[in-house]
Protein backbone atom coordinates (compact mmCIF):
# COMPACT_ATOMS: atom_id res chain seq x y z
CA UNK A 1 0.00 0.00 0.00
CA UNK A 2 1.27 3.46 -0.88
CA UNK A 3 2.51 5.29 2.16
CA UNK A 4 1.65 8.95 2.78
CA UNK A 5 4.26 11.49 1.79
CA UNK A 6 6.94 12.51 4.26
CA UNK A 7 6.31 16.10 3.19
CA UNK A 8 2.72 15.73 4.35
CA UNK A 9 3.93 14.34 7.66
CA UNK A 10 6.32 17.27 8.11
CA UNK A 11 3.55 19.80 7.39
CA UNK A 12 1.10 18.14 9.81
CA UNK A 13 3.77 17.99 12.51
CA UNK A 14 4.50 21.70 12.05
CA UNK A 15 0.79 22.53 12.21
CA UNK A 16 0.44 20.30 15.27
CA UNK A 17 3.29 22.04 17.11
CA UNK A 18 1.78 25.44 16.28
CA UNK A 19 -1.73 24.50 17.41
CA UNK A 20 -0.52 22.76 20.56
CA UNK A 21 1.56 25.66 21.83
CA UNK A 22 -1.12 28.16 20.82
CA UNK A 23 -3.75 26.29 22.87
CA UNK A 24 -1.44 25.49 25.81
CA UNK A 25 0.09 28.88 26.61
CA UNK A 26 -0.11 30.96 28.72
CA UNK A 27 -0.06 28.27 31.40
CA UNK A 28 -2.76 28.33 34.06
CA UNK A 29 -2.93 26.36 37.28
CA UNK A 30 -6.61 26.52 38.20
CA UNK A 31 -7.16 22.75 37.81
CA UNK A 32 -4.15 21.93 39.96
CA UNK A 33 -4.38 24.42 42.80
CA UNK A 34 -7.41 22.78 44.42
CA UNK A 35 -5.28 19.62 44.80
CA UNK A 36 -2.48 21.67 46.34
CA UNK A 37 -4.95 23.44 48.61
CA UNK A 38 -6.44 20.16 49.85
CA UNK A 39 -2.91 18.85 50.40
CA UNK A 40 -2.08 21.93 52.44
CA UNK A 41 -5.28 21.56 54.49
CA UNK A 42 -4.18 18.06 55.48
CA UNK A 43 -0.57 19.15 55.98
CA UNK A 44 -1.58 22.02 58.29
CA UNK A 45 -3.97 19.91 60.39
CA UNK A 46 -7.19 21.37 58.94
CA UNK A 47 -8.79 18.38 57.16
CA UNK A 48 -12.29 19.84 57.56
CA UNK A 49 -11.31 22.47 54.97
CA UNK A 50 -10.44 19.92 52.27
CA UNK A 51 -14.03 19.59 51.00
CA UNK A 52 -17.06 21.84 50.82
CA UNK A 53 -20.67 21.45 49.81
CA UNK A 54 -22.50 23.89 47.54
CA UNK A 55 -24.32 25.58 50.42
CA UNK A 56 -21.03 26.49 52.10
CA UNK A 57 -19.08 27.05 48.91
CA UNK A 58 -19.04 30.87 48.93
CA UNK A 59 -17.98 31.00 52.58
CA UNK A 60 -15.29 28.38 51.92
CA UNK A 61 -13.95 30.53 49.09
CA UNK A 62 -13.89 33.64 51.24
CA UNK A 63 -12.50 32.13 54.44
CA UNK A 64 -10.12 29.51 53.09
CA UNK A 65 -9.53 29.40 49.34
CA UNK A 66 -8.83 33.06 48.65
CA UNK A 67 -6.46 33.74 51.60
CA UNK A 68 -4.38 30.67 50.78
CA UNK A 69 -4.47 31.44 47.05
CA UNK A 70 -3.08 34.91 47.74
CA UNK A 71 -0.40 33.50 50.02
CA UNK A 72 0.73 30.77 47.62
CA UNK A 73 0.48 32.84 44.44
CA UNK A 74 -2.63 31.33 42.85
CA UNK A 75 -5.05 33.27 40.66
CA UNK A 76 -8.00 32.54 38.40
CA UNK A 77 -11.29 30.71 38.75
CA UNK A 78 -11.90 28.86 42.00
CA UNK A 79 -12.40 25.10 42.09
CA UNK A 80 -13.40 22.71 44.84
CA UNK A 81 -11.50 19.49 45.49
CA UNK A 82 -13.21 16.23 44.47
CA UNK A 83 -10.33 13.76 44.39
CA UNK A 84 -10.07 11.18 47.23
CA UNK A 85 -8.29 12.18 50.44
CA UNK A 86 -5.26 9.93 49.93
CA UNK A 87 -4.12 11.93 46.89
CA UNK A 88 -3.93 15.08 49.00
CA UNK A 89 -2.28 13.11 51.81
CA UNK A 90 0.45 11.76 49.53
CA UNK A 91 1.23 15.22 48.14
CA UNK A 92 0.94 17.09 51.45
CA UNK A 93 4.71 17.26 52.20
CA UNK A 94 5.19 19.57 49.20
CA UNK A 95 1.97 21.56 49.59
CA UNK A 96 3.34 24.72 51.20
CA UNK A 97 5.28 26.05 48.19
CA UNK A 98 4.52 28.55 45.45
CA UNK A 99 1.94 27.33 42.95
CA UNK A 100 4.41 27.78 40.07
CA UNK A 101 6.48 24.89 41.45
CA UNK A 102 3.46 22.61 41.10
CA UNK A 103 2.39 24.06 37.77
CA UNK A 104 5.80 23.88 36.13
CA UNK A 105 6.40 20.35 37.42
CA UNK A 106 3.10 19.14 35.97
CA UNK A 107 3.80 20.98 32.71
CA UNK A 108 7.05 19.04 32.35
CA UNK A 109 5.17 15.79 33.00
CA UNK A 110 2.50 16.63 30.42
CA UNK A 111 5.13 17.43 27.79
CA UNK A 112 6.66 14.00 28.36
CA UNK A 113 3.18 12.49 28.08
CA UNK A 114 2.91 13.82 24.51
CA UNK A 115 5.56 11.27 23.56
CA UNK A 116 4.11 8.56 25.78
CA UNK A 117 0.67 8.88 24.19
CA UNK A 118 2.27 8.58 20.74
CA UNK A 119 4.14 5.48 21.87
CA UNK A 120 0.94 3.94 23.23
CA UNK A 121 -0.85 4.53 19.92
CA UNK A 122 1.95 2.67 18.12
CA UNK A 123 1.74 -0.18 20.64
CA UNK A 124 -2.06 -0.30 20.33
CA UNK A 125 -1.66 -0.65 16.55
CA UNK A 126 0.41 -3.77 17.20
CA UNK A 127 2.87 -3.42 14.32
CA UNK A 128 6.65 -3.20 14.47
CA UNK A 129 7.89 0.14 15.74
CA UNK A 130 9.00 2.68 13.14
CA UNK A 131 9.91 6.31 13.50
CA UNK A 132 7.50 7.28 10.73
CA UNK A 133 4.65 5.55 12.50
CA UNK A 134 5.64 7.18 15.79
CA UNK A 135 5.74 10.65 14.20
CA UNK A 136 2.31 10.16 12.64
CA UNK A 137 0.97 9.17 16.06
CA UNK A 138 2.78 12.13 17.62
CA UNK A 139 1.13 14.50 15.14
CA UNK A 140 -2.31 13.25 16.22
CA UNK A 141 -1.45 13.91 19.87
CA UNK A 142 -0.25 17.42 19.04
CA UNK A 143 -3.45 18.15 17.11
CA UNK A 144 -5.63 16.91 19.98
CA UNK A 145 -7.15 19.98 21.63
CA UNK A 146 -8.17 18.11 24.83
CA UNK A 147 -4.47 17.38 25.45
CA UNK A 148 -3.43 20.99 24.84
CA UNK A 149 -6.29 22.24 27.02
CA UNK A 150 -5.37 19.85 29.83
CA UNK A 151 -1.78 21.09 29.67
CA UNK A 152 -2.91 24.71 29.85
CA UNK A 153 -5.21 24.10 32.81
CA UNK A 154 -2.62 22.00 34.69
CA UNK A 155 -4.75 18.85 34.69
CA UNK A 156 -3.58 15.48 36.03
CA UNK A 157 -6.05 13.56 33.82
CA UNK A 158 -3.46 13.02 31.00
CA UNK A 159 -1.26 11.18 33.51
CA UNK A 160 -4.21 9.05 34.65
CA UNK A 161 -5.16 8.26 31.05
CA UNK A 162 -1.58 7.20 30.25
CA UNK A 163 -1.42 4.96 33.34
CA UNK A 164 -4.79 3.45 32.44
CA UNK A 165 -3.70 2.63 28.88
CA UNK A 166 -0.38 1.35 30.12
CA UNK A 167 -2.40 -1.14 32.13
CA UNK A 168 -4.51 -2.08 29.10
CA UNK A 169 -1.44 -2.56 26.91
CA UNK A 170 0.16 -4.82 29.51
CA UNK A 171 -2.83 -7.13 29.86
CA UNK A 172 -1.17 -9.94 27.92
CA UNK A 173 2.48 -9.42 28.84
CA UNK A 174 2.26 -8.46 32.54
CA UNK A 175 -1.25 -9.06 33.87
CA UNK A 176 -0.46 -8.38 37.53
CA UNK A 177 1.16 -5.04 36.70
CA UNK A 178 -1.81 -4.22 34.47
CA UNK A 179 -4.22 -5.00 37.29
CA UNK A 180 -2.38 -2.69 39.68
CA UNK A 181 -2.10 0.19 37.18
CA UNK A 182 -5.78 0.08 36.26
CA UNK A 183 -6.78 -0.27 39.92
CA UNK A 184 -4.70 2.74 40.95
CA UNK A 185 -6.34 4.92 38.28
CA UNK A 186 -9.80 3.79 39.39
CA UNK A 187 -8.94 4.58 43.00
CA UNK A 188 -7.94 8.14 42.07
CA UNK A 189 -10.69 8.82 39.52
CA UNK A 190 -14.09 7.20 39.89
CA UNK A 191 -15.52 7.15 36.36
CA UNK A 192 -12.94 4.74 34.80
CA UNK A 193 -14.34 2.08 37.15
CA UNK A 194 -17.19 1.73 34.65
CA UNK A 195 -14.69 0.16 32.24
CA UNK A 196 -14.75 -3.08 34.29
CA UNK A 197 -18.05 -3.84 32.58
CA UNK A 198 -15.92 -4.98 29.64
CA UNK A 199 -14.01 -7.74 31.49
CA UNK A 200 -17.21 -8.60 33.35
CA UNK A 201 -18.99 -9.19 30.05
CA UNK A 202 -16.05 -11.38 29.00
CA UNK A 203 -16.28 -13.25 32.34
CA UNK A 204 -12.73 -12.43 33.35
CA UNK A 205 -13.55 -12.81 37.03
CA UNK A 206 -10.02 -13.06 38.40
CA UNK A 207 -8.95 -9.94 36.57
CA UNK A 208 -11.92 -7.96 37.89
CA UNK A 209 -11.28 -9.24 41.42
CA UNK A 210 -7.64 -8.20 41.10
CA UNK A 211 -8.64 -4.65 40.16
CA UNK A 212 -11.21 -4.52 42.96
CA UNK A 213 -8.59 -5.83 45.38
CA UNK A 214 -6.16 -3.07 44.38
CA UNK A 215 -8.79 -0.38 44.87
CA UNK A 216 -9.89 -1.89 48.18
CA UNK A 217 -6.31 -2.11 49.47
CA UNK A 218 -5.69 1.56 48.65
CA UNK A 219 -8.84 2.70 50.44
CA UNK A 220 -8.32 0.46 53.46
CA UNK A 221 -4.85 1.94 53.89
CA UNK A 222 -6.20 5.45 53.28
CA UNK A 223 -9.00 5.08 55.84
CA UNK A 224 -6.60 3.55 58.36
CA UNK A 225 -4.13 6.43 58.05
CA UNK A 226 -6.48 9.37 57.45
CA UNK A 227 -9.67 8.38 59.22
CA UNK A 228 -13.23 7.59 58.23
CA UNK A 229 -14.67 11.09 58.66
CA UNK A 230 -12.63 12.70 55.88
CA UNK A 231 -13.67 9.92 53.49
CA UNK A 232 -17.32 10.54 54.32
CA UNK A 233 -16.79 14.24 53.54
CA UNK A 234 -15.24 13.27 50.22
CA UNK A 235 -18.07 10.94 49.31
CA UNK A 236 -20.70 13.57 50.17
CA UNK A 237 -18.91 16.08 47.93
CA UNK A 238 -18.66 13.60 45.04
CA UNK A 239 -22.30 12.56 45.41
CA UNK A 240 -23.43 16.18 45.29
CA UNK A 241 -21.17 16.86 42.31
CA UNK A 242 -22.77 13.96 40.46
CA UNK A 243 -26.27 15.34 41.02
CA UNK A 244 -25.87 18.40 38.80
CA UNK A 245 -25.16 18.97 35.13
CA UNK A 246 -22.48 21.58 34.50
CA UNK A 247 -23.54 23.80 31.62
CA UNK A 248 -20.05 25.30 31.28
CA UNK A 249 -18.83 24.63 27.72
CA UNK A 250 -15.93 22.51 28.98
CA UNK A 251 -18.49 19.87 29.95
CA UNK A 252 -18.67 17.89 26.72
CA UNK A 253 -21.18 15.31 27.91
CA UNK A 254 -24.41 14.90 25.91
CA UNK A 255 -26.32 16.03 29.01
CA UNK A 256 -24.28 19.23 29.25
CA UNK A 257 -24.65 19.87 25.53
CA UNK A 258 -28.41 19.30 25.77
CA UNK A 259 -28.82 21.84 28.58
CA UNK A 260 -26.97 24.47 26.53
CA UNK A 261 -28.27 23.82 23.01
CA UNK A 262 -31.85 22.75 23.80
CA UNK A 263 -32.71 24.27 27.17
CA UNK A 264 -30.80 27.47 26.44
CA UNK A 265 -28.59 27.53 29.55
CA UNK A 266 -25.51 29.74 29.55
CA UNK A 267 -22.19 28.39 28.33
CA UNK A 268 -20.56 29.92 31.39
CA UNK A 269 -22.95 28.44 33.94
CA UNK A 270 -21.36 26.43 36.71
CA UNK A 271 -24.15 23.98 37.40
CA UNK A 272 -27.78 23.26 36.72
CA UNK A 273 -30.11 21.52 39.16
CA UNK A 274 -31.70 18.63 37.26
CA UNK A 275 -35.36 19.04 36.39
CA UNK A 276 -37.47 15.94 35.68
CA UNK A 277 -36.69 16.50 31.99
CA UNK A 278 -32.95 16.53 32.63
CA UNK A 279 -33.22 13.42 34.79
CA UNK A 280 -35.08 11.68 31.98
CA UNK A 281 -32.52 12.79 29.38
CA UNK A 282 -29.65 11.61 31.58
CA UNK A 283 -31.32 8.22 32.02
CA UNK A 284 -31.88 8.03 28.27
CA UNK A 285 -28.21 8.73 27.53
CA UNK A 286 -27.15 6.05 30.03
CA UNK A 287 -29.52 3.57 28.40
CA UNK A 288 -28.42 4.36 24.84
CA UNK A 289 -24.67 4.80 25.21
CA UNK A 290 -23.71 2.66 28.20
CA UNK A 291 -26.55 0.17 27.93
CA UNK A 292 -26.12 -0.12 24.18
CA UNK A 293 -22.37 -0.61 24.56
CA UNK A 294 -22.71 -3.36 27.14
CA UNK A 295 -25.40 -5.10 25.09
CA UNK A 296 -23.23 -5.11 21.97
CA UNK A 297 -20.21 -6.38 23.87
CA UNK A 298 -22.36 -9.07 25.46
CA UNK A 299 -23.61 -10.23 22.07
CA UNK A 300 -20.00 -10.44 20.84
CA UNK A 301 -18.54 -11.74 24.09
CA UNK A 302 -17.23 -14.92 22.46
CA UNK A 303 -15.73 -13.12 19.46
CA UNK A 304 -12.09 -12.09 19.18
CA UNK A 305 -12.53 -8.35 18.65
CA UNK A 306 -9.71 -5.92 17.79
CA UNK A 307 -8.19 -4.60 21.01
CA UNK A 308 -8.64 -0.90 20.21
CA UNK A 309 -12.16 -1.42 18.91
CA UNK A 310 -13.61 -3.05 22.02
CA UNK A 311 -11.82 -0.68 24.40
CA UNK A 312 -12.67 2.36 22.28
CA UNK A 313 -16.33 1.34 22.25
CA UNK A 314 -16.41 0.70 26.00
CA UNK A 315 -14.67 3.91 27.03
CA UNK A 316 -16.57 6.16 24.61
CA UNK A 317 -19.91 4.65 25.66
CA UNK A 318 -18.98 5.20 29.29
CA UNK A 319 -17.94 8.84 28.78
CA UNK A 320 -21.10 9.64 26.80
CA UNK A 321 -23.28 8.30 29.61
CA UNK A 322 -21.83 10.62 32.28
CA UNK A 323 -23.58 13.87 33.31
CA UNK A 324 -20.18 15.61 33.40
CA UNK A 325 -17.46 14.74 30.88
CA UNK A 326 -14.79 17.40 30.82
CA UNK A 327 -13.00 17.65 27.49
CA UNK A 328 -9.74 16.31 28.97
CA UNK A 329 -11.52 13.06 29.90
CA UNK A 330 -11.53 12.35 26.16
CA UNK A 331 -7.83 11.49 26.43
CA UNK A 332 -8.92 8.08 27.72
CA UNK A 333 -10.08 7.42 24.13
CA UNK A 334 -7.08 8.90 22.29
CA UNK A 335 -4.92 5.74 21.89
CA UNK A 336 -7.93 3.81 20.54
CA UNK A 337 -8.72 6.62 18.10
CA UNK A 338 -5.15 6.65 16.80
CA UNK A 339 -5.00 2.88 16.37
CA UNK A 340 -8.35 2.73 14.58
CA UNK A 341 -7.33 5.56 12.24
CA UNK A 342 -4.33 3.47 11.27
CA UNK A 343 -6.48 0.40 10.67
CA UNK A 344 -8.78 2.42 8.38
CA UNK A 345 -5.78 3.69 6.43
CA UNK A 346 -4.52 0.13 6.06
CA UNK A 347 -7.95 -0.95 4.82
CA UNK A 348 -7.49 1.50 1.97
CA UNK A 349 -11.14 2.17 1.20
CA UNK A 350 -12.96 5.51 1.25
CA UNK A 351 -16.50 4.66 2.26
CA UNK A 352 -19.08 5.55 4.89
CA UNK A 353 -17.10 3.81 7.61
CA UNK A 354 -13.81 5.61 6.95
CA UNK A 355 -15.49 8.99 6.42
CA UNK A 356 -17.31 8.54 9.74
CA UNK A 357 -14.04 8.00 11.59
CA UNK A 358 -12.34 10.95 9.86
CA UNK A 359 -15.23 13.22 10.85
CA UNK A 360 -15.09 11.86 14.40
CA UNK A 361 -11.34 12.55 14.58
CA UNK A 362 -11.83 16.11 13.31
CA UNK A 363 -14.44 17.12 15.88
CA UNK A 364 -12.70 15.10 18.61
CA UNK A 365 -9.35 16.84 18.15
CA UNK A 366 -10.05 20.33 16.84
CA UNK A 367 -10.38 23.50 18.89
CA UNK A 368 -13.62 25.18 17.81
CA UNK A 369 -14.12 27.29 20.93
CA UNK A 370 -13.97 30.56 19.00
CA UNK A 371 -17.35 29.60 17.51
CA UNK A 372 -18.90 28.97 20.94
CA UNK A 373 -21.42 31.62 21.97
CA UNK A 374 -24.79 32.06 23.63
CA UNK A 375 -26.46 32.27 20.22
CA UNK A 376 -28.43 29.25 19.01
CA UNK A 377 -25.70 28.30 16.56
CA UNK A 378 -22.95 28.89 19.10
CA UNK A 379 -24.64 26.64 21.65
CA UNK A 380 -24.94 23.87 19.09
CA UNK A 381 -21.27 24.23 18.15
CA UNK A 382 -20.36 24.24 21.87
CA UNK A 383 -20.72 20.45 21.82
CA UNK A 384 -18.12 19.96 19.09
CA UNK A 385 -15.95 17.52 21.04
CA UNK A 386 -19.06 15.71 22.27
CA UNK A 387 -20.22 15.38 18.67
CA UNK A 388 -16.84 13.92 17.76
CA UNK A 389 -17.08 11.35 20.53
CA UNK A 390 -20.62 10.41 19.48
CA UNK A 391 -19.38 9.90 15.90
CA UNK A 392 -16.53 7.77 17.24
CA UNK A 393 -18.99 5.64 19.23
CA UNK A 394 -21.19 5.21 16.15
CA UNK A 395 -18.10 4.25 14.15
CA UNK A 396 -17.21 1.58 16.72
CA UNK A 397 -20.76 0.21 16.57
CA UNK A 398 -20.64 0.11 12.77
CA UNK A 399 -17.16 -1.43 12.78
CA UNK A 400 -18.35 -4.06 15.24
CA UNK A 401 -21.04 -5.14 12.78
CA UNK A 402 -18.41 -5.25 10.03
CA UNK A 403 -16.20 -7.48 12.17
CA UNK A 404 -19.19 -9.74 12.85
CA UNK A 405 -19.89 -10.07 9.12
CA UNK A 406 -16.27 -10.92 8.36
CA UNK A 407 -16.26 -13.53 11.13
CA UNK A 408 -19.35 -15.19 9.64
CA UNK A 409 -17.78 -15.24 6.18
CA UNK A 410 -14.59 -16.76 7.60
CA UNK A 411 -16.70 -19.38 9.39
CA UNK A 412 -18.46 -20.34 6.16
Amino acid sequence: MKRPSDWLLAVILAVGVFLWQRSSFDLWHIDLFHIQLASYAWHSGQPERMYTDYDGYERWIEDWYRPQADRLGAWGDENAYFYPPFLAGVLSPVSDVHVYVWRNSLFAINVILLFVFASQIVRAVGTAFSWRGFLWAFSLVLLCYPMARATKLAQIVPLLAVLFWEGLLRLKSARKAATVLIGVVMAVKIFPAGWVLLPLVKRQWRFVLGIAGTVAAIYILSITLMGWDIHLRWWDAVREFGSVVYTYFGNQSPAGWFTRAVLGKSLLGQNFDPSPLIQFVRALFILVFLGGTVLLLWVHRNSELPFSLENGLMISGLLLSLPVTWEHYFLFVLPALGALLYSEWRRGRVDTQSILLIAAAFFFTMKLTRFYSDSDVGKIVSGSQCFGLILFWVYCVKRLKTEQGQTRIAGI
